[in-house]
This record gives C-alpha cells, sequence and structure tokens, in this order.
C-alpha cells in the first residue's frame, strides 16, 4: 500500500519547484502589487488561480510566469530573482520572453527582487538588453 501522501495531488508549487523563500518572497510581492492597484492577479501559489503557461515560438519551451496582473493599461509580469542551478541561458530566456509580452500587451515586466540579489539582476538585465522594472523586496 501506498502511503498516504503519494496519493495527493501535485501543488503548483510543486510544478513551479519554488523554495519556502520563494513562496514568501511571492506572498510580499502580492501585498505590494495589490497596494498598487493591480487587478486579476494570477500566481503560482495555491491560493491563486495558476497563470497560463506561455510557449516561446519556434520552439518547445514553456514557462509559466510567477504572478501576472492587470491593470486598465495592459497585462504585466512577475519574476522572482533567484539564483539557481538551472541553466541561465533558460531563466535570460524566459525573462526575455516575458519582457517581450509585457511590452505587447502595454504592461510591464517585473523583477521582484529579493534582498542580496540586485546586483547579480542588474548585471543579467544589462549584459542581454532585457526591459525590466526592479521591484525589491526585504
Amino acid at each position: 500500500m501506498k502511503p498516504s501522501h503519494l496519493n495527493e495531488p501535485t501543488t503548483v508549487k510543486q510544478k513551479a519547484n519554488l523554495t519556502n523563500t520563494d513562496t514568501r518572497t511571492i506572498y510580499s510581492a502580492l501585498d505590494i502589487i495589490k497596494s498598487r492597484g493591480f487587478e486579476s492577479i494570477r500566481a503560482v501559489i495555491s491560493d491563486y488561480e495558476s497563470p497560463a503557461r506561455l510557449t516561446k515560438k519556434g520552439t518547445e519551451k514553456s514557462f509559466i510566469p510567477h504572478i501576472t496582473a492587470r491593470t486598465n493599461n495592459g497585462k504585466h509580469y512577475f519574476e522572482i530573482v533567484s539564483k539557481s542551478k538551472k541553466d541561465p541561458v533558460e531563466l535570460i530566456n524566459k525573462w526575455m520572453l516575458l519582457s517581450s509580452l509585457a511590452e505587447l500587451r502595454n504592461g510591464t515586466f517585473f523583477l521582484i527582487v529579493p534582498h542580496g540579489k540586485l546586483s547579480y539582476t542588474k548585471n543579467l538585465l544589462q549584459e542581454h538588453s532585457i526591459n525590466a522594472t526592479l521591484l525589491k523586496i526585504k
């Protein structure tokens, strides 16, 4: 007989490979996002509907943004910055896609930058000419 936890459905948190720190950062960012008047907020945590999966044309690569939201002006994308063991090319491709989509949809691409990751983030943005607004979280 299988242990009961093996019968539980996979949560969005597990699918997005979020750490506990990332989850706390998302909740902190959501407080700021709500206070700034964003609506139709979606996030990759269990309390929210998950953002839509995005696929880059010409590839089979797909991404799910950490948070999406709307204003009267357009659709906005939010990503948590975390130094990971993932392929940095994949991270850059995701950021480039989200930046382009935000621009096409009259929105903004925000990078949620936890304490200690600001210079890392600025270097990647400058090195790859990615347009993003930084949202610092302590």
